[in-house]
Parts: C-alpha cells; sequence; structure tokens
C-alpha cells in the first residue's frame, strides 16, 4: 500500500466507527415523538397540562378525581379566546367532571398570570364552568388585580357560589419565612 492509500484507509476507519457510534446512541436516545405518545401508566395519574398561552401563563392539573388551574393568564384576547376553547374541549372529554374546576390558584395578581379570569369564572362566551375554591396571595390594587377583584366583588354580590382564599402575609410558613405579597 502506498502512504497515500494508508492515509484514506485510516481515515476511512475513521469515518465508519464515528458512524457506527451515531446510529448506536440514536437509537438508544428516545425519540424525540415520545413526550407526545400515551404512555399507558398503572393507578391514579396526575397530568399537567402547559397551555400556551403566548407571554403568560395558564397550567391545568388533571387529577382522575377533578383538575386545578393555576393561572389564568393570557398573552391578548385571542389567547383569552383559545383558553376558553382549551376548556370546553377538555370538560367535552371529562364529562365526569361535571365542568367543574376544584380550583383556581392565582400566583400572583399580575396581568399575565389573570387575563382570562373573567371568562373561565364569568362563563363569559362559553358554557358553564363551576370553580369550586379560587385561591389568591391577597393583593388588591396594581396592575393584574382587576380580574381577582372582579370575583371578589360577585361572591359578594352573590352571583357566585364559590369560596374565595387568601393566603395574607404571614399566614404561611415556608422555610421559616412568611409569604411576602407585596408584588414581583
Amino acid at each position: 500500500m502506498t502512504p497515500v492509500s494508508t492515509v484514506i484507509m485510516k481515515k476511512l476507519k475513521i469515518i465508519v466507527v464515528v458512524a457506527v457510534l451515531l446510529i448506536t446512541v440514536t437509537a438508544l436516545r428516545p425519540s424525540s415523538h415520545a413526550a407526545t405518545r400515551r404512555l399507558k401508566l398503572q393507578g391514579p395519574v396526575m397530568k399537567a397540562h402547559f397551555i400556551d398561552m403566548g407571554q403568560a401563563n395558564a397550567t391545568l392539573l388533571e387529577f382522575p378525581c377533578g383538575a386545578v388551574l393555576i393561572d389564568a393568564g393570557a398573552q391578548d384576547e385571542e389567547k383569552v379566546d383559545e383558553l376558553v376553547r382549551f376548556f370546553d374541549d377538555f370538560f367535552a372529554r371529562r364529562q365526569d367532571l361535571g365542568r367543574t374546576l376544584k380550583s383556581i390558584i392565582i400566583t400572583h395578581n399580575h396581568i399575565d398570570h389573570t387575563r382570562a379570569l373573567k371568562a373561565i369564572v364569568g362563563n363569559v362566551g362559553h358554557e358553564n364552568i363551576n370553580v369550586e375554591r379560587y385561591i389568591d396571595h391577597g393583593m388588591r390594587e396594581g396592575p393584574g388585580t382587576g380580574n381577582p377583584n372582579w370575583v371578589r366583588e360577585e361572591k359578594a354580590e352573590g352571583n357566585l357560589d364559590i369560596t374565595i382564599r387568601e393566603i395574607e402575609e404571614g399566614s404561611a410558613q415556608c422555610g421559616g419565612q412568611g409569604i411576602d405579597r407585596r408584588g414581583y
């Protein structure tokens, strides 16, 4: 073999070894579609639905016995309508829940966490959704407080059959520290 042939053979061997390693690693790695496949799990399972609300937050925790919404944010009115459609589809699939959310939990009263709250609780533009409990940290002034304040006003006027729980400053402990609800 000539020196050029030897160099070519060495490079070819390296290419073959690298190709075999890439194929092996790719075959052993889970498919990118694994997240979208239905899993067959045993026993009670909680599913978390991270709902695309643009620059906002809304997460539905689905349990065998109920559902909890964490934040009802939406980037704009178009996203509010999308969240309403999401719940219509969700409750069409989960008829056993009787169009009832066990709780809505608002992490903090900023508009990107509360914009769709009135549409969900107030049943604006869709069939009735019942909400058993509403929980927030009690901030009543500032941006994003309009819809949470509306929930309180509707409850006070007897228009909503909902339990309101306000986590007050110092009422809950986390690592020995009370909750600071001054906002973010």
